[in-house]
């Protein structure tokens, strides 16, 4: 899914831009605001322009158009798509480019992870690199990679990993169960600095296993995953910690559920330790 949408900077300055508010009767701003609504929907539901097919009401819900029936479609129609009913600059400003970023992620996935189920090499996935078969070897046999430098990070007995993946982020995602949030972590890692893919994987398998959080702040594995899934901002530690322990406040973790219960063994061991002191102080009154 492609999160960005071309605008051209000197939109303000175009002719068609007033021809539409003048259709709408709007202002140029809130012609242009309309727009960005309508193109950054195209991103994903009309990627390659072609508006012929898309009802006039879902165009208007699209660009978030409230005013009467039918005027913004039309306008738009009229004015930015050719005979066809596809947008003219789209091709230029977004339709290229949006291929061209999906083609990379899909390379760059077939590279880490290698092919998913219904993939076909024959259709452009020429640069599916197979998965590496589980191994079993002795403990601490794992083989070092160039991509890693961290003493340890080796592969685990039995772990099977892909060419480009390291062991801690294979580790990571096998932690992460529900398919969608694991696409979400994936997508994260891809945006992130190469050189500090290894580190960020670390860093997130912490952040799921509690540390580095205050207590009671443990993120789920969803939770984490709608926090680098919505996450635009740099690439600073603090910064997407912020925002993961503000996804954890906003589902009400902290404040409404209290801390995390213990478990059966903790809660068991502490409920004998209670009988024993109870019998104690009783043997002391007699």
């Amino acid at each position: 899914m492609i999160g960005w949408v071309r605008v051209d900077a000197g939109i303000a300055d175009d002719a068609k831009i007033s021809q539409i508010a003048g259709l709408i009767g709007a202002d140029d701003a809130k012609a242009i605001g309309h727009l960005v609504m309508l193109w950054a929907k195209m991103v994903n539901q009309a990627k390659d322009g072609d508006l012929s097919t898309v009802p006039e009401d879902k165009l208007e819900k699209w660009a978030g158009w409230s005013g009467r029936r039918g005027r913004f479609a039309k306008a738009v129609r009229s004015v930015l798509c050719d005979e066809r009913g596809v947008m003219r600059a789209w091709e230029r400003h977004n339709g290229a480019p949006i291929r061209k970023a999906d083609a990379d992620l899909a390379r760059k996935n077939a590279t880490r992870y290698g092919p998913r189920p219904g993939d076909d090499p024959a259709s452009g996935r020429a640069d599916v690199v197979p998965t590496v078969a589980p191994t079993v070897a002795p403990p601490g046999a794992g083989t070092r990679r160039t991509d890693e430098t961290d003493e340890t990070d080796e592969p685990t007995v039995g772990q099977t990993t892909t060419v480009g993946q390291s062991a801690r982020e294979a580790r990571l995602l096998a932690s992460v169960t529900h398919e969608p949030d694991r696409q979400a972590v994936i997508d994260f890692l891809d945006r992130t600095p190469e050189r500090e893919r290894v580190a960020w994987a670390q860093r997130i398998a912490l952040w799921l296993a509690g540390d580095e959080l205050p207590a009671g702040m443990t993120p789920t594995s969803q939770e984490i995953a709608t926090a680098l899934r919505d996450y635009s901002g740099d690439f600073k530690p603090v910064h997407v910690r912020g925002f993961v322990l503000r996804i954890v406040k906003q589902r009400g973790r902290h404040s409404e559920r209290g801390p995390e219960p213990r478990s059966n063994s903790a809660q068991a061991r502490l409920d004998a330790n209670r009988r024993a002191g109870e019998a104690f102080v009783r043997g002391v009154i007699r």
